[in-house]
């Protein structure tokens, strides 16, 4: 669209002949041409119910404007339409409004004339999408803020204000004002239907318990496990024992106990007593490293007192042992819990060999709540990423800031605001990205889910469409924490049920959430919420900032929980690591973990623990298959909980069973998540045994015969945990991992298996897989 008279009038026109010449309209202002717009093209269909808010001038205005503006500063030199090419692709409804009621336009300057007409366009669009999530790509344009809204910034008069409007009328931002900083949303129609070839994402493990023993994160019994403080809070009854300080002849640091039994000590132990509430239904092990200096045989037995709350003691495990190894082994009492209130705890282990040396280093009591947070420590978890939806990437691609994507100097852990919606829109990018993203990052969830949107005004009916959305890619690429970005809402996102049913479903881990750094610290209804703060942007002086660590981290000494996520912009975790070496240096405190462990420690401080947690690493599930035929599927399975797998086999007792791996199909239509402390609805009809005890961090990898169903179809396969009789994982907190599955018949099975082990791609736009699509694709390779 061109304004006819305009300087540009005739260099436009000669290039792009005009179709349809609206000046006989006479058009008395701008809002009254958006409503012809919109009475002709949205309501009788010939545009999609798709927004998309971009400034008037487009391509000319970012030209002569930013183009001068990135190449003062060496930055961007080549770009051109950018976002536009999909909006015009879906067919959306373009306009240039002032989105606060209070705006005027610069021109016209009407008070409240385009709010009144966005919400004429608003209403058509709800009552066309009956329902569904809309989408609203580009960005309120940045020249109505000096013209109303007390001439407030871009955030709070733009951004905000226009995510909550269409949240309320269901929808979600796509793309937002990125078109800036990268060439690549150009032919962004075209890239959208590439294949998708990643269906899973590494995602790094919560720090092992062992490590956060030694680091001093936690408290675990025993208590001084590994005999670093000599014997202390062990009870000896031998009469001849030492504690050496021999690295060499330790397990690991720097200590160990050595006993030499006479035959006065024969049947003596040591042991240790604690208090530790048994949890009826879960596994312990109590593991003690044991070495025979001599090489000679050693005899013993190795057992769990309980006493319950009333009664006589009881023996949980028992272990006889007969070992002459000279390297520490571990001598291993392994139990179920069958009751309640085992509330006191004695570890020991008795020797019988008289006149010979025992050595023991290493002693751990291994139970999902047998573990105390340390008060004393300051957890960080730093997030990286802005609100839009291909910033990160985009930014890191063509090296506008200093990111170091691929640096193996790095040992920073970070949690990246790296959309799913990149999936769908933009397969082949996030392929990129998954491929080459580094092992210590883990990807979470930023603004709220698939699009940019606001929880809290979002109608019912529409949130439950975007969220069945957000929870199939997030469980597809295995993401359990994220950013829930409010707005104005922000001090509501504690308290709010409606967040809190919606975290669970996609991000039960737990949620972080604009605010003070005092802010709300609550576990609301399961799940965990903390506040996040702004910390680093691009361009910031490391001194500086490490100075602003320093106070923000002296003063969460006053917090009653002392956690906290630090929200970096444009700015690298190489950046983020010399920021954190020179806070340290002037003295500040503090831990700095990835996000899965920030969030295990987080609910330790409410007393809650992550018992059931499962991570997919690797598989070989074909995307298509043949409907009824039988593949012989390999898992490879991570154990992220605190629990203990048992193995198939375990005796049955009241209140407990054993562990299996839980799948089945559902119909994608029919799909809906259930969340953390909800009974589990999907069609779990199919087990695969474990065969062997799993303890926490440890991999397993099993082997099954999965049968592909018998009905054509778009099918979500989904894997979950589940401890039989007792609860799937997803009740605890998992997240359940999911992948698409295209059922075929034999004929189609060939023809869209030839050389891709994929379904064919929508190369023609309409939600379908067809014979076009296939043809078209075909041709293309």
């Amino acid at each position: 669209m061109v304004r006819k008279g305009s300087s540009l009038y005739s260099k436009i026109t000669s290039a792009f002949p005009i179709t349809i010449d609206l000046t006989s309209q006479n058009f008395p202002n701008k809002n009254s041409g958006y409503r012809w717009l919109l009475d002709n093209y949205l309501k009788t269909n010939k545009l999609s119910p798709i927004l998309f808010l971009i400034d008037d001038g487009w391509p000319v205005y970012k030209y002569l404007y930013l183009q001068k503006v990135f190449l003062d500063n060496k930055e961007i030199t080549n770009w051109n339409l950018l976002g536009r090419d999909i909006g015009i692709a879906k067919k959306a409804f373009f306009f240039d409004l002032g989105v606060h009621p209070q705006m005027k336009d610069p021109l016209e300057m009407q008070v409240g004339a385009d709010y009144n007409t966005i919400t004429e366009i608003l209403n058509e669009i709800r009552n066309k999408t009956n329902g569904k999530i809309f989408e609203s790509w580009g960005w309120p344009p940045s020249k109505y803020m000096i013209y109303g809204c007390g001439g407030g910034d871009d955030v709070t008069c733009g951004e905000w204000y226009w995510v909550k409007r269409i949240s309320e009328y269901g929808g979600v931002q796509r793309m937002g004002g990125t078109e800036m900083y990268a060439k690549e949303p150009a032919n962004f129609s075209f890239y959208s239907h590439t294949l998708l070839k990643t269906d899973l994402i590494f995602q790094p493990p919560p720090m092992g318990i062992k490590e956060m023993l030694a680091k001093n994160y936690l408290i675990g019994y025993p208590l001084n496990y590994s005999f670093e403080q000599g014997d202390s809070h062990w009870v000896l009854e031998t009469t001849k024992r030492e504690v050496y300080n021999e690295p060499h002849n330790a397990s690991q640091g720097q200590k160990f106990l050595q006993v030499n039994v006479s035959e006065s000590d024969k049947g003596k132990s040591i042991y240790q007593d604690f208090s530790c509430s048994l949890q009826k239904g879960y596994r312990y092990r109590f593991i003690i490293f044991f070495r025979s200096p001599e090489g000679i045989t050693l005899q013993g037995r190795q057992v769990v007192w309980a006493w319950p709350s009333r009664g006589n003691s009881r023996v949980l495990c028992e272990n006889q042992f007969s070992e002459n190894h000279k390297n520490y082994e571990p001598l291993i009492c392994e139990f179920d819990v069958q009751e309640d209130n085992f509330n006191n705890i004695r570890i020991q282990v008795y020797i019988d060999t008289a006149n010979h040396n025992y050595s023991f280093d290493e002693a751990y009591f291994f139970g999902p709540n047998c573990l105390l947070l340390n008060p004393n420590k300051k957890f960080l978890m730093f997030y990286q990423g802005d609100d839009d939806m291909p910033i990160s990437p985009y930014v890191v691609r063509i090296a506008t800031f200093p990111y170091t994507w691929e640096d193996p100097s790095i040992s920073l852990s970070t949690g990246w605001g790296l959309t799913t919606e990149l999936a769908k829109t933009l397969p082949i990018i996030w392929d990129f990205f998954a491929k080459t993203k580094p092992s210590l990052q883990t990807w979470v969830m930023p603004d709220s889910g698939m699009g940019y949107a606001n929880v809290i005004p979002m109608p019912s009916q529409n949130l439950n469409s975007w969220l069945k959305e957000t929870a199939f890619y997030q469980r597809k690429f295995q993401y359990r924490t994220g950013w829930i970005l409010e707005g104005f809402n922000w001090q509501q996102v504690p308290s709010s049920s409606k967040v809190a049913d919606y975290g669970k479903k996609v991000s039960p881990e737990g949620i972080f959430y604009n605010a003070l750094p005092n802010g709300t610290r609550i576990i609301n209804n399961g799940l965990p919420i903390v506040p996040m703060i702004d910390f680093s942007w691009a361009g910031d002086n490391i001194q500086t900032q490490a100075n602003n660590l320093k106070v923000i981290t002296n003063d969460m000494n006053s917090y009653q929980k002392k956690f906290l996520v630090l929200r970096n912009v444009f700015v690298s975790d190489k950046h983020l690591e010399e920021i954190i070496s020179e806070s340290r240096k002037l003295g500040a405190d503090f831990e700095v973990v990835n996000p899965s462990t920030f969030f295990y420690l987080y609910q330790l401080s409410f007393n809650q623990y992550p018992y059931h947690r499962l991570s997919v690493i690797s598989h070989n599930i074909p995307s298509v298959m043949k409907k009824g035929k039988i593949y012989s599927v390999k898992m490879k399975v991570r154990n992220d909980g605190w629990a203990i797998w048992s193995p198939s086999g375990t005796p049955v007792f009241s209140g407990g069973g054993d562990y299996k791996l839980a799948y089945g199909y559902q119909l994608k239509n029919e799909f809906s998540p259930t969340g953390k402390q909800v009974a589990v609805t999907f069609p779990y009809n199919s087990r695969a045994n474990i065969t062997k005890t799993v303890m926490p961090g440890e991999e397993i990898e099993i082997n099954f015969n999965l049968n592909a169903p018998n009905e054509e179809g778009e099918y979500f396969f989904q894997f979950d945990g589940v401890k039989e009789y007792f609860e799937f994982f997803e009740t605890n907190g998992n997240i359940p991992w999911l992948k698409e599955v295209y059922v075929v018949s034999f004929k189609k099975f060939l023809s869209s298996y030839l050389n891709f082990n994929q379904p064919i791609i929508d190369l023609n736009f309409d939600d379908k897989i067809n014979s076009l699509d296939f043809l078209v694709f075909m041709n293309k390779n």
